[in-house]
């Protein structure tokens, strides 16, 4: 029926509308996943880090309440077999993230999966589909201290609330650094260096251009990060 094809469209901008804020707030980790994402209809945005601060928390609990109301205003049996599937995920999901924001407090950027185990992953694994992903990559190691400090006082503010990382945790994020600082600065550049190798579009005098500012960002913003 018509008033059934109008609900299946409204669904589909709203799932466009969901992943489109996603990127928004995701946009290292939608590096992995999408090359282009004009393709998609999707306006292009340098990548970020994440919102570590208390701000940051409550805007995104704000958004995610609200993409939940929305999605419960769908009437389900308007939708396709397929978008039904989308619909019980994303309310499953979305209810569990809304339940979440009372708790988030339990959560520390430096737990076993967090900071000091992801930066690595971020460093060898960010791929270069054109100059922009380098710009966007060697931004991001320029950044990394600002990032790094709004996450320890995010920190700091758990503990002064009287939550704070189990020993375990507390030792797994610090070996995790020292290992990091035990490989030096090499490391980091030679996989820089390997990545930009094969890369086509670029000249030999701006691929030599890029290490050299890659090996500023991570002298001056990198290792120092790792030594707050």
């Amino acid at each position: 029926s018509k008033e059934a094809l109008a609900v299946q469209q409204s669904f589909e901008k709203y799932l466009n509308d969901l992943f489109t804020y996603e990127y928004s707030m995701n946009s290292i980790s939608i590096n992995f996943l999408i090359e282009c994402p004009e393709n998609y209809g999707i306006s292009r945005i340098s990548s970020t880090w994440p919102e570590t601060d208390l701000s940051g928390m409550e805007e995104y609990f704000t958004n995610i309440s609200r993409f939940f109301d929305e999605l419960n205003t769908f009437h389900y049996d308007s939708l396709t077999c397929e978008q039904q599937l989308i619909y019980d995920t994303l309310k499953t999901y979305l209810e569990t993230e809304t339940t979440f924001k009372n708790c988030w407090m339990f959560v520390s950027p430096f737990s076993t999966n967090g900071i000091p185990s992801q930066l690595p992953l971020i460093f060898t694994e960010y791929t270069f589909n054109d100059r922009q992903d380098i710009e966007d990559y060697i931004r991001l190691l320029e950044t990394l201290q600002n990032y790094v400090k709004n996450a320890l006082e995010y920190e700091e503010t758990r503990m002064d609330q009287g939550y704070y990382l189990s020993q375990y945790s507390y030792e797994t994020a610090l070996n995790q650094c020292e290992a990091f600082l035990d490989q030096g600065d090499d490391y980091l550049t030679e996989i820089f260096k390997n990545k930009l190798e094969p890369l086509e579009y670029l000249t030999e005098q701006e691929k030599e251009m890029y290490i050299n500012r890659n090996s500023d960002a991570i002298k001056n913003s990198v290792i120092p990060s790792y030594n707050l």
